[in-house]
């Protein structure tokens, strides 16, 4: 989203050039159909492997440390930006700056979920085999990161999408505050068209979440503090996202399990995908989008959310009151009690869902992909 809503918005004057590299045969542009307002060249080269099944695939690991951008050799680049710290950056005389996107550190702040070393990886596992297996993955993906998180230092200059990562760069990778230009993203929905997502049937009000089922996300939180609202309140709860689309096969055993033994559990509809439409006509349409996150790098739904005149209700913290200022109401982190009063205060009150409605509006017209831009080529001439 973030690289598209950017090509997007491409400065079009002709005052620059534009090179795209991009990984395998084909034209990324023209199959994602993205709308592109300058004319580009385009670079390709093989695509590496992303993951190890097989002790050869250790080889991937020298392909990415001696990967050097090898196509883009015949050209005098001013700027070379890279969206994905894991993709590297070339060590190459005729490229004359390096720009990094940083989203947030998080494999390095839940390292035990993201990154276990391999004596974690190895006592967790049961059997001899994947012990093993479990344990080679493990010291792959240790080094494979450490090396990876070096691109961060080696960039010339770092665009942070918020206050708060901007803080964990300086705070866990040791990057000066003066290499860093703090640029919050914007929403963007490719449709002006909210449409009902399909085959959603259900007459009462509801309140929402949208998003993965990775633990940081504690979206049993939200289910334990939906059993309690439902018991005074005629309340549907709708989890929409990929990972929703089947009940009996969510990845998150504690979500699995909040859900199997609600007692309302007839009131939670699990929608799985929708498109942008459909997630348009939820916002437009819940009575709360609730947000029950541990760390964001941004927290992109929530300023979708107050785009579209829905009240939030969110953990507080990271970069989420940053973000969501006084539009959204917020509660401590982990507090399901506190979270179950929020939920029911934003039903209660309409005086309170107006006042939050009109806050959100007002602030999310800061976040638009107009100024990123503006901001964004700021920081490339100030660099230069």
């Amino acid at each position: 989203m973030h690289v598209r809503s950017m090509l997007e918005n491409l400065d079009a004057t002709g005052k620059y050039k534009y090179i795209f590299y991009t990984y395998d045969s084909s034209d990324p542009i023209q199959t994602l159909g993205i709308n592109l307002p300058v004319d580009y060249t385009l670079v390709q080269t093989k695509t590496l492997k992303k993951s190890i099944d097989r002790p050869q695939d250790f080889m991937q690991l020298a392909k990415v440390i001696f990967h050097k951008f090898s196509p883009l050799r015949g050209d005098d680049i001013d700027v070379f930006v890279q969206f994905d710290f894991m993709l590297g950056l070339p060590r190459l005389t005729n490229v004359k700056q390096t720009i990094l996107v940083a989203y947030d550190l998080i494999p390095l702040i839940f390292r035990e979920e993201y990154i276990p070393t391999p004596k974690q990886a190895f006592v967790a596992a049961s059997g001899v085999l994947q012990k093993l297996k479990k344990t080679l993955r493990a010291l792959y993906y240790h080094e494979r990161y450490r090396l990876h998180y070096k691109n961060f230092v080696k960039a010339d200059l770092l665009l942070s999408i918020s206050k708060n990562t901007t803080g964990s760069l300086t705070e866990i990778l040791s990057i000066p505050k003066e290499k860093i230009v703090t640029i919050p993203l914007a929403p963007v929905f490719n449709t002006a068209n909210a449409t009902r997502p399909a085959g959603f049937t259900v007459g009462l009000p509801f309140i929402f979440y949208i998003g993965a089922t990775d633990a940081r996300k504690r979206v049993a939180d939200l289910i334990k503090a939906f059993d309690q609202v439902r018991a005074t309140h005629s309340i549907t709860l709708i989890l929409a996202g990929k990972e929703f689309a089947k009940r009996n096969k969510i990845p998150n055993e504690e979500i699995a399990h909040a859900l199997r033994t609600s007692p309302y559990q007839s009131d939670i509809i699990t929608l799985g995908y929708v498109n942008d439409a459909e997630k348009l006509w939820l916002y437009e349409n819940a009575k709360a989008f609730v947000f029950p996150t541990t760390y964001e790098g941004f927290g992109l739904p929530i300023v979708e959310a107050m785009q579209h005149g829905c009240p939030v209700v969110s953990y507080d913290n990271s970069s989420i009151p940053e973000v969501a200022d006084d539009a959204v109401l917020l509660v401590p982190t982990g507090d399901v009690a506190q979270l179950v009063k929020g939920i029911a205060k934003v039903l209660d009150s309409t005086a309170l869902r107006y006042r939050m409605v009109a806050r959100g509006y007002a602030l999310s017209e800061q976040y638009t992909w107009d100024k990123y831009m503006r901001k964004f080529y700021s920081a490339l001439e100030a660099k230069e």
